[in-house]
């Protein structure tokens, strides 16, 4: 399996997500994301982390699709990641938290969704957070055991698997740790959030509006923003986000933000000669036919004048200069 890579916020961004995702109740329920990003020289680098829209309960989260499609087919058809990168996109993980005394490690849901993953992305991780009750937590990547895609394809339990425990899949041995095959950097992740979206939308990498799509969070306080220089003004005005901010991730958005900046403003250019391309070359034309007339009665002016001095004289007695016009006796 290669190395995967994953940014250091991604801690911060699903659990200042997790932690507020509660029932009627004011009790906390499980909350489901999904990582991917792109191939990079032997490398997986995670770029996007994508929450789907979902129903979840303390022991259960289901995955309702994203903008009202299968969440697979979103994924592999229409998403912003895999219109980015082509035959290079991979979706590295599933990601999902276990809240209210439930262990860090995969139920025998998470065994059978894991193997229903691995069949269609190759190399698949689960990542599950433990959430406790005092708000502390435990986060491990999983992998299937062979031991475990052997009895999940005996499993005679193979109905309502998503929302019912059951004990022949419930064995540790049936998996195992892959953290020590994914290595954290420090870069910003961006997320598509498609949980509070019900009508039917396919995102378009060409054109999508920042409304339909709240892609920034900030990591401290977790407030989502339509647009990276909406989280960049917030964390300025924020003395408190501003001083816990690492600075190396405030200046990583500081950058991005200044080259988004200049390429709108050079889209912006582009569109504007674009726009008007037409209403300059007739206002050029209407300006050339204006003065075309205008231009002509001046150089028939000079013609006559010329003739008129030209016809005024005779080689003698007046002799005039030909360069300066001037004329002698």
């Amino acid at each position: 399996m290669t190395q995967v890579i994953v940014p250091q916020c991604l801690d911060n961004l699903f659990l200042g997500i997790a932690k507020n995702n509660k029932d009627k109740d004011g009790n906390l329920i499980e909350t489901l994301c999904y990582l991917v990003g792109h191939k990079d020289q032997g490398r997986t680098v995670a770029t996007y982390v994508i929450f789907p829209k979902q129903s979840a309960s303390a022991s259960h989260v289901d995955d309702n699709g994203i903008f009202d499609i299968d969440t697979l087919t979103w994924l592999t058809s229409f998403s912003e990641p895999f219109k980015k990168y082509g035959d290079n996109f991979s979706v590295i993980a599933w990601v999902h938290s276990h809240v209210r005394g439930s262990p860090c490690g995969f139920s025998s849901i998470d065994v059978h969704t894991q193997y229903s993953l691995q069949r269609i992305f190759d190399n698949i991780l689960g990542l599950v957070y433990e959430i406790k009750a005092n708000g502390s937590y435990i986060a491990e990547w999983f992998n299937l055991t062979s031991e475990g895609e052997k009895q999940v394809r005996i499993c005679s339990q193979t109905k309502n698997i998503s929302s019912i425990q059951h004990s022949q899949c419930s064995d540790q041995s049936f998996f195992k740790s892959e953290t020590e095959k994914v290595t954290t950097e420090n870069y910003i992740l961006e997320t598509i959030d498609g949980r509070e979206f019900t009508q039917t939308f396919v995102r378009d990498h060409s054109s999508t509006t920042n409304s339909e799509i709240q892609k920034f969070f900030c990591l401290i306080c977790s407030k989502r923003w339509e647009s990276l220089k909406s989280l960049y003004l917030h964390i300025i005005r924020s003395k408190k986000c501003k001083e816990k901010y690492d600075k190396n991730e405030f200046e990583n958005i500081k950058i991005t933000r200044e080259k988004e900046k200049k390429a709108k403003l050079q889209k912006s250019d582009k569109q504007y000669i674009e726009a008007n391309r037409e209403h300059v070359a007739k206002k050029l034309k209407q300006y050339h036919k204006e003065h075309r007339d205008v231009r002509i009665v001046e150089m028939k002016k000079i013609y006559e004048k010329k003739k008129k001095f030209q016809n005024a004289i005779s080689w003698g007695p007046i002799f005039p200069c030909l360069c300066c016009h001037r004329v002698f006796l």
